[in-house]
């Protein structure tokens, strides 16, 4: 009797959903992961044999939100979408995580906290209102960076609770130049930034371009020199030695390079390590004399393991001072510990 019930309801859930129109087609699809093809209409744009299944029913989902800050999506292929922003086209990768993040930079533009500047093929030039800031980069470089540091999903893990005033800093992955300009916008004295990707790094010197107390390097930085790959895009980017294909890029020594720092100006007062997984070769290889002259430890760590890096820094002296969990990430958190005196 029980059994039969279920069944009942099962059945009647299922009339319910087939009855929904336009969008049983996407609903059943969501429910039982299967492909099947649909003409989708929005209020604004339709799309034509649009291949349905989880994940391109939530690449719709997201792109439905984007239209009300005045966004028209011309072309939804295997792997691109193409946004169309007053008369300017922008050709974005169909990841959900960029265009979350690209959702972000628009409800950002719209509450007012950035403005732009120009529109130039694909960049887009913006000024930070409440930093005075300028930043250019392709959208889909660009809108992670704003999200990171403004939107309220990202806000608590980006580094504004960070004292760099008067201070020496070491960025480990300066992207687009982001979190060096904003160090520098918030008084450090000096920062010292590494960027293995030669786009990211061409994009950074120019977005840096004002400051002359920014010196960025074109490499990465590892355990011993050597040569790696750069797999992913953007914000995903992460160095493998054992890949086959993709950016060829230098890394350089991290004891080395914080060592020449350290001969020169006494000190590190903020090392910064976000750098899609490098963290463990910091951690692996790092010099115990040179910690010693580290004063905060701001980290992005990947993976399942977090307690055995913070407890080796602790063994170092380190305290934990703030977790922060990244948003949507299951593995990922940023951590700021601090010297013990």
């Amino acid at each position: 009797m029980i059994l039969e019930n279920i069944k009942r309801r099962i059945n009647l859930i299922y009339m319910i959903i087939i009855s929904i129109r336009p969008i049983r087609k996407a609903i059943l699809s969501w429910i039982f992961d299967r492909n099947t093809e649909v003409i989708f209409k929005s209020k604004k744009n339709k799309f034509n044999n649009i291949i349905l299944n989880r994940y391109n029913l939530y690449i719709l989902y997201i792109l439905l939100k984007i239209e009300k800050y005045n966004i028209n999506i011309n072309k939804i292929s295997l792997d691109k979408v193409n946004l169309k922003f007053y008369n300017h086209i922008f050709e974005i990768p169909k990841s959900p995580d960029i265009l979350n993040m690209i959702m972000d930079f628009f409800k950002i533009l719209h509450q007012g906290k950035i403005s732009i500047i120009s529109i130039e093929e694909n960049n887009v030039m913006i000024n930070i209102k409440n930093l005075n800031l300028t930043l250019k980069a392709p959208l889909s470089l660009l809108a992670p960076a704003i999200s990171s540091m403004l939107s309220k999903k990202y806000y608590e893990t980006w580094y504004w609770d960070i004292d760099v005033k008067d201070k020496v800093v070491v960025d480990v992955g300066a992207y687009i130049g982001d979190s060096a300009l904003f160090f520098a916008s918030r008084g450090a004295r000096i920062v010292y930034a590494y960027e293995p990707s030669k786009e990211l790094y061409e994009i950074a010197m120019e977005n840096c371009s004002k400051y002359n107390n920014i010196i960025l390097h074109n490499f990465g930085l590892g355990c011993s020199e050597k040569y790696a790959f750069l797999t992913g895009f953007g914000i995903d980017f992460s160095v493998n030695e054992l890949a086959q294909s993709g950016e060829k890029v230098l890394l350089k020594s991290f004891n080395e390079e914080l060592r020449k720092i350290i001969r020169k100006e006494g000190r590190i007062d903020v090392l910064k390590l976000d750098c899609e997984g490098c963290e463990w070769e910091f951690l692996n290889c790092l010099d115990e004399e040179l910690i010693k002259h580290i004063q905060t430890i701001v980290v992005e760590i990947h993976g399942k393991d977090h307690n055995v890096f913070l407890k080796r820094l602790e063994k170092y002296g380190f305290k934990l001072i703030k977790k922060r969990k990244l948003f949507g990430y299951k593995d990922i958190a940023m951590y700021t510990l601090q010297k013990i005196h």
